[in-house]
């Protein structure tokens, strides 16, 4: 398999782009101060260097991500918790919704690494280990401190991927089992808090569609933060909804964009693209077939 190297495409509205929910890794490189050092689908090593703060960005990760900070603060919430990062501080985090703020430093710079493992590196990791499900939740991230050698480690990772000549798909991942080997020799809590998340309970799919049908994510990306394969989500969501996930999706974002349509206080373009609809001819025709008005009319009609 080639490595990507197509970068994502700016929006087409950045301020849209600003409040969305961002699906990471794929979504990071076209970011200022972002460099990818090596990427592979939901495999990514990241270098990332800012002169002005990110404030509570809300954003789903595809993969297992570790966070490594080496100036300013990181600020991550999930669900009802929240932590901050220091310098030499780390987390990993499954994948999961979230808000991220990245603060600067005195000296007027954040800067960090991110890798992403994706499922097979994860499960190629712990293969052969003896570890067991634990009884309870497991925790959504996992801290630690980080060491001289490991930040001299993830220092050495642009030249090598720069230096490559051929097959950097394979370099990607022996690098991400390294760094996993490295996080483990420290402390092989890691192993098992790795196992509990690539094993975690499935969530609850009504819950999780009716809390996030409006983020702007795929069916696909549903699937993962479910915790079930894509087919397996369909099938329960056919089961439990009598649709398909795409279907029920765009019927619960037209319903909410009556809603704000009828409060008046948004035109239709902002409502289209609140709700993720990019292209506004196509969110217009949309709403025609739903309602047999267009939005403007019904806007008209209900305010």
């Amino acid at each position: 398999m080639e490595m990507e190297k197509e970068r994502s495409r700016p929006s087409r509205n950045p301020e849209r782009k600003k409040n969305a929910t961002m699906v990471v890794p794929r979504q990071l490189f076209a970011l200022p101060g972002v460099q990818a050092i090596a990427s592979n689908g939901d495999s990514a090593i990241l270098y990332k260097q800012l002169d002005r703060p990110l404030m509570e960005r809300p954003l789903f990760s595809r993969s297992i991500a570790l966070t490594v900070v080496l100036e300013g603060i990181k600020q991550v919430g999930l669900q009802q918790e929240s932590i901050a990062l220091k310098p030499y501080e780390a987390i990993l985090m499954g994948r999961d919704l979230m808000t991220v703020s990245d603060l600067l430093s005195e000296g007027g710079y954040f800067r960090q690494y991110l890798l992403f493992f994706d499922e097979g590196t994860v499960r190629e990791f712990l293969s052969g280990r003896r570890l067991s499900l634990l009884k309870g939740e497991t925790s959504d991230w996992y801290s630690m401190q980080i060491d001289r050698a490991f930040l001299d480690f993830l220092s050495t990772l642009a030249s090598t991927f720069d230096s490559l000549r051929r097959n950097p798909a394979s370099m990607l991942r022996l690098k991400l089992l390294e760094a996993l080997e490295w996080l483990n020799d420290r402390d092989a809590g890691i192993a098992h808090w790795l196992f509990q998340s690539v094993h975690r309970e499935p969530a609850n799919l009504r819950w999780l569609m009716e809390e996030n049908f409006s983020r702007g994510l795929t069916v696909e990306d549903f699937a993962l933060l479910s915790g079930r394969s894509l087919s397996t989500f369909q099938r329960e969501f056919k089961r439990s909804y009598g649709t398909t996930p795409a279907r029920w999706i765009r019927k619960k974002k037209l319903e909410r964009a009556a809603t704000f349509l009828s409060a008046g206080q948004l035109d239709v373009t902002s409502v289209a693209m609140e709700l993720g609809f990019e292209n506004i001819s196509h969110f217009i025709r949309l709403f025609r077939e739903e309602f047999g008005l267009s939005p403007a009319e019904y806007r008209k009609k209900t305010t």
